[in-house]
């Protein structure tokens, strides 16, 4: 996270957020601009995957509902969604100025506040690493105890089935 950095004396935390947020809002306006130029050729494809496109489908669904503060949200609160909404607002030729408006005010909220949770966070690594290494194993054994359960389950079941037609044949 951009904060660990400033928490571990390497960078400035004012400096970081500065940087973040130039690259994020440049980020943005290339995807806003490559879009207007692109972006219908290329959501026409994405449509056609179902996976994309019920993802495309819900963005556009958020922009119709939201408008402009669906850029915000997207920025912020439901960022997965944000690439896709800032592809469909250039291909859909929404207005420059405010595309980047709600894109700038999102960026300012998602920048500091995950600036801030790096740089709170920052000195407990070693405890977060230990907590996520310790939940991928308890997963990770969950999964193999199903897959083993559903192994058996459908061995004991095909036996089953063998042994009555054979008993039916007799």
């Amino acid at each position: 996270m951009q904060g660990g950095g400033a928490a571990a004396g390497d960078f400035q935390f004012l400096e970081l957020i500065a940087f973040a947020f130039v690259g994020f809002a440049v980020g943005d306006q290339i995807l806003y601009w490559a879009s207007r130029g692109f972006g219908t050729p290329l959501i026409a494809k994405l449509m056609r995957r179902q996976r994309t496109g019920q993802v495309i489908k819900r963005a556009q669904t958020l922009i119709d509902r939201q408008g402009l503060f669906a850029i915000f949200l997207t920025l912020t609160a439901l960022s997965p969604l944000g690439p896709y909404v800032g592809c469909l607002s250039g291909a859909l030729k929404q207005s420059w100025a405010e595309f980047t408006l709600s894109a700038l005010a999102g960026g300012v909220v998602w920048t500091i506040c995950y600036a801030t949770l790096g740089f709170a966070f920052a000195g407990q690594i070693s405890q977060i690493s230990s907590l996520v290494t310790g939940l991928v194993g308890i997963i990770v054994a969950g999964a193999v105890a199903v897959v083993g359960a559903i192994v058996l389950c459908n061995g004991h079941g095909r036996r089953a089935k063998q042994s009555k037609a054979g008993r039916d044949r007799v």
